[in-house]
């Protein structure tokens, strides 16, 4: 049987079960406390026993009880990061009405506003907010926070006209009321002639201002920063002539800022004073403030400045180009009294124009005044001087004018095309130096006018006629006639050349033997007089061999070749450069100052364990090799070149300068060039110049040697 359950327990259920506490305005009771009030019902009368399976009676019926749920509410964040959900502990019966806590927990998320509830994360459900209520439906509530995306601003940084530099960017977005740090100039923005001074809201400056690392509460809009700037303040240069009588005073009408350069100008006006010479500027009048000449610079500070002419009672000498198109002038530095003694510079930077030497200077542009050559002297006067470059037409315009040479040769075989392996620098024409190129004209009237020289040439030797100087017979003279034959003949403006003037005519460029130019001179044979003697001997050139000899047999009979035009005195200007060469100041070649198998000093001393002379391709490659004085480009020079160093106008057998090239013995005078004038039986015949006696002669170059002088430039 099963135990019947008292009665009142049943009543007792019924009166819990009809309680509403919640609505009743009552506390609610405690969970535990819901779970034991119970409604308990009998098993009804047809209730079975448990035992046997048969009904049983309403007496002996068992009372089960029935226990009714309870639900929570729980509040999410919903993404917050800072502050807590509210905490609501509380269960609720099925249909009870539950007010909607406020954010109790000061719940925050960056950027965003806290609006209420909803039943869904997304915002999707029903939406509460604070003292709402929300009827339990039979399940636990979960509501969510919802979050309202707060606006955000931005700062711009606008450069207000800036001529260079960039902008600074924040890229931030702000919240309004954000602490904002203004940048500084990053970007190094600049104005010309303003200074950075920071920014302001309004372009114009009549806004809020801000200094860099200044701060600000943002506002509810954008903000642009504008930079602001401040214009600086500029100064000027003016000249003072400070006393002086003629001339004008330069005019620099630029405005110069703090800070920048100023460069000075020179005298562009010819201040002049009476008795003085114009030394440059000062800022002092007196000269005890900054000096300054033409072309110098300065830094402007904070004021205006005034350049007062500086006026010395010493004067100054000036080398003038005039009209050069290669090398510079010399600069003497040196201020001189009146009655002071001046000494003339030379050409050491070699000076050419076009086709021109440099033979000295004149103190007039046109060489009309005084002319000075190099070492010569004069006294100041009470004014500055300027000597203008005199330069040479003719053939002593470039002395190391050109052969004709083209091609290239070894020691046995050729011609060959340059260059040739282990024979460098044969032919300079083609490879380097003199940029000149033979030109001769047929005048046709059986005269030929060199173009370079200037000098005009009868075609054929006296005597000869004809186009191709094949009629009648050559006329041959003893020295003594021979000086006055072409007069004779031509004319009074017709003369026997000089030996360099016969020189000039020494040809490669139609081949080998005769060496001289057939197309223009169709008889290039025999041996041809010249004026020039040194009263003991003679020079006479052989165009067929390329030589030039000396002879003391003035009854030999020999052709006339009469020429016409300027004729110049011999002029060879050398000096030592200190550094192991010798600068031609008239050509601009540069010399080695001793030879082959000598040391590079003052005194050409022995280089013990080297010869003195040696093979034409030994001699080629030797100045190929040479370093000397910081160069590399030397090179064996050609036979014209050689003959420069030749004085003919020196009487005797010391034709050349051994004070510069003091190298003992006679080879130091004998020199190869780069130039073959023949090759005979499998052998290249090359010329080399004596200089002591002034002849150029040819050799064997396989079984013969001589010494290397080398040569550069110009």
């Amino acid at each position: 049987m099963l135990k019947t359950f008292p009665k009142f327990l049943l009543i007792l259920s019924i009166i819990l079960s009809s309680l509403s506490f919640q609505n009743c305005g009552l506390p609610s009771v405690s969970k535990e406390f819901q779970e034991l009030s119970v409604l308990y019902r009998l098993i009804s009368s047809e209730g079975v026993d448990s035992n046997t399976s048969n009904p049983v009676d309403s007496e002996d019926a068992v009372e089960e009880p029935i226990i009714q749920p309870s639900f929570n509410i729980t509040y999410d964040g919903n993404g917050n990061d800072g502050g807590s959900h509210p905490e609501d502990s509380n269960d609720y019966n099925d249909g009870q009405f539950i007010t909607i806590l406020g954010n109790t927990g000061s719940m925050t998320l960056a950027g965003n506003a806290f609006v209420g509830w909803n039943t869904e994360s997304d915002g999707s459900g029903d939406s509460y907010v604070a003292g709402n209520t929300i009827q339990v439906n039979g399940a636990d509530i979960v509501l969510y926070a919802q979050w309202s995306t707060l606006p955000t601003y931005t700062i711009t940084y606008d450069g207000n006209g800036n001529s260079s530099g960039t902008v600074p960017v924040d890229v931030s977005n702000y919240l309004a009321s954000a602490t904002v740090t203004v940048s500084g100039n990053t970007g190094s923005l600049a104005l010309i002639a303003h200074s950075f001074t920071g920014w302001n809201t309004a372009s114009d400056g009549s806004g809020t201002s801000y200094n860099p690392t200044d701060s600000f509460a943002m506002p509810g809009s954008n903000v642009t920063l504008y930079a602001q700037w401040s214009a600086l303040p500029t100064f000027t240069v003016s000249y003072d002539g400070n006393a002086n009588d003629s001339g004008t005073v330069p005019i620099d009408s630029d405005s110069y800022l703090t800070g920048e350069t100023v460069t000075v100008l020179a005298n562009t006006g010819n201040l002049d004073r009476t008795g003085f010479s114009f030394a440059g500027w000062n800022t002092a009048s007196n000269g005890s403030g900054t000096s300054y000449n033409g072309s110098d610079t300065f830094t402007m500070l904070t004021a205006n400045i005034t350049l007062y002419a500086q006026w010395n009672s010493s004067f100054t000498v000036t080398y003038v180009a005039n009209g050069s198109t290669a090398g510079f002038v010399p600069n003497d530095p040196n201020t001189y009294l009146n009655g002071d003694t001046v000494t003339v510079l030379g050409n050491p930077n070699s000076l050419v124009k076009s086709g021109k030497a440099w033979i000295g200077w004149n103190t007039a542009a046109d060489g009309s005044g005084t002319t000075y050559t190099q070492g010569q002297s004069f006294l100041m006067g009470s004014s500055n001087i300027s000597l203008y470059a005199l330069y040479l037409e003719g053939i002593y315009a470039f002395a190391h004018f050109t052969t004709g040479a083209s091609n290239c040769f070894d020691a046995t075989t050729g011609p060959s095309v340059c260059p040739v392996a282990g024979f460098p620098n044969q032919a300079p024409e083609t490879t380097h130096g003199s940029t000149i190129i033979k030109s001769l004209t047929d005048n046709g009237d059986e005269t030929i006018t060199d173009n370079i020289t200037g000098l005009t040439w009868r075609k054929c030797p006296l005597g000869l006629t004809g186009n191709n100087c094949d009629t009648n017979t050559a006329n041959t003279f003893n020295f003594a006639d021979a000086q006055t034959t072409c007069q004779s003949f031509y004319g009074v403006s017709w003369r026997l050349p000089s030996i360099r003037e016969m020189a000039t005519l020494l040809d490669n460029s139609a081949g080998l033997s005769p060496i001289i130019d057939i197309n223009f001179f169709p008889e290039g044979g025999s041996s041809f007089y010249t004026s020039t003697s040194d009263g003991s001997s003679y020079h006479f050139l052989t165009y067929f061999a390329g030589t030039i000899s000396a002879n003391t047999a003035f009854g030999t009979l020999r052709r006339v070749q009469c020429v016409q035009g300027p004729q110049v005195d011999e002029v060879i200007n050398l000096s030592d450069e200190g550094n192991g060469t010798i600068r031609d100041n008239i050509s601009g070649l540069i010399w080695q100052k001793c030879h082959s198998g000598r040391n590079n000093d003052p005194t050409c001393s022995d280089d013990i364990g080297e010869v003195d002379t040696i093979s034409w391709q030994a001699a080629l490659q030797y100045c190929d090799n040479l370093n000397l004085a910081t160069y590399t480009d030397w090179r064996l020079p050609n036979r014209n070149e050689l003959l420069s160093l030749v004085d003919f106008s020196i009487t005797g057998a010391n034709k050349f300068d051994t004070s510069l090239f003091p190298a003992p013995g006679f080879e130091n005078a004998q020199m190869w060039s780069s130039n073959v004038t023949a090759v005979v039986s499998g052998n290249a015949n090359v010329s080399w110049v004596n200089a002591s006696f002034g002849t150029l002669n040819t050799e064997i170059a396989s079984n013969t040697n001589r010494a290397a002088r080398c040569v550069r430039g110009p």
